[in-house]
């Protein structure tokens, strides 16, 4: 479980019910270790970040069911293809409050129609864990009817 200091709760309760005028800084990074790469606003299109998180997809809930969480962004000027690759998503808010969004690996990478812009489109480690078992499972209480 997560620490979060009662000024940043503070400062994401403005953001749903404002109190003041004043809106806090946030900066996204998207930090690919393994390339010594960093992703901040810069480089984000406005508005474009979304993250998708659901424990089931379903209108009931289904136990042992789950979803991987999904994130969505739009980046400009980059010239490499991400895909496979995984970074860590940190939003920092007023430069003094790190907040971890978890760990992502790139899926697709790819180049909009004016080749300007990239949308990358990343899981989760759950996204890993998403296989068909069902062919296994049978196979170990046979029931007689295979063909």
């Amino acid at each position: 479980m997560l620490s979060i200091d009662e000024t940043l709760k503070d400062i994401y309760r403005n953001d749903i019910i404002p109190e003041t005028s004043e809106l806090a800084h946030k900066k996204l990074t998207l930090f690919f270790p393994s390339l010594n790469l960093s992703i901040t606003n810069d480089k984000i299109v406005g508005e474009s970040f979304e993250l998708i998180e659901s424990i089931c997809s379903d209108q009931e809930l289904v136990f042992g069911s789950c979803i991987a969480s999904q994130l969505k962004i739009t980046v400009a000027d980059l010239q490499e293809d991400l895909s496979g690759y995984e970074f860590i998503l940190t939003q920092t808010v007023n430069d003094t409050y790190p907040l971890p969004l978890g760990k992502f690996k790139v899926y697709s990478c790819e180049k909009q129609n004016d080749l300007w812009f990239r949308e990358i489109i990343a899981y989760d480690a759950l996204k890993s864990a998403d296989i068909d078992v069902s062919d296994w499972y049978k196979s170990l209480y046979p029931t007689g009817n295979e063909t």
